[in-house]
């Protein structure tokens, strides 16, 4: 009977141990990572949750709001100020470009009749009675050049209106339209403006004297205003934006 207690109290004695040992270990593995329902690792717990509730799958539009105790980041919604918006894209038709083409064209063939017209205004300014290419050709270069400039306006308004929504070069392109209407004004009154041509006692031509205030006018008003849209021209193939 003794025997058998000290066999049964050895073993009780074996089994404690056991327990101990085993205790032991699942502290030391609390100690490593707690899996315990705290309220440390509840409040992490609810964050996560509701972060990945209210944001899509995807994580489009997200960004690192906050960073947790672990160093593990938590995701949240972007600040507009650091989304990058993408620009509207602009397009054009094809006949944007046709007259755009047209437009250049005029504008290349009205540079030279602006030279022979101020030659010819020249000669007739400083021989009123001359009767030579000058006076013949006088005409002539004003009927293209206000055909030219018609064209252009046409085209140049028209292209400036199906563009207002191109940031792209914007000044640029109103800075040239604004002096090149002010230039068609100044054309304009170069035509009311023009001479009258009246045969005098002498035969003569009767041309209006260089120093009558019709013939300065039409004569200033024109220089100017070919300097003016030359100048427009000129802006257009420096000015790149």
């Amino acid at each position: 009977m003794i025997a058998v207690l000290a066999v049964t109290l050895i073993g009780l004695a074996q089994d404690t141990g056991t327990v101990a040992v085993v205790s032991d270990s699942l502290a030391q593995d609390s100690a490593l990572q707690s899996y315990a329902p705290t309220a440390q690792n509840l409040s992490l717990l609810s964050s996560v949750t509701t972060t990945s509730a209210s944001q899509p799958a995807t994580g489009a539009g997200l960004s690192i709001r906050a960073v947790r105790a672990d160093g593990a980041e938590v995701l949240g919604p972007a600040d507009e100020d650091s989304l990058t918006r993408r620009p509207k894209a602009i397009e054009y038709s094809d006949q944007y470009y046709t007259r755009l083409k047209i437009h250049k064209l005029a504008s290349y063939l009205t540079v030279p009749l602006f030279v022979a017209q101020y030659l010819a205004g020249r000669e007739l300014w400083n021989n009123p009675d001359s009767h030579g290419w000058a006076r013949d050709a006088h005409g002539p270069l004003a009927a293209g050049i206000a055909g030219l400039f018609a064209v252009n306006t046409v085209t140049g308004v028209w292209n400036l209106w199906d563009s207002r929504k191109d940031p792209n070069g914007r000044t640029r392109r109103w800075v040239h339209g604004l002096t090149m209407l002010a230039a068609d004004v100044g054309f304009v009154v170069v035509g009311a403006t023009v001479p009258d041509h009246e045969f005098d006692e002498n035969g003569g031509t009767g041309q209006a004297p260089v120093n009558s205030s019709g013939a300065s006018t039409h004569r200033n008003v024109a220089i100017g205003s070919m300097a003016l849209a030359m100048g427009s021209y000129v802006m257009m193939l420096i000015w790149k934006d």
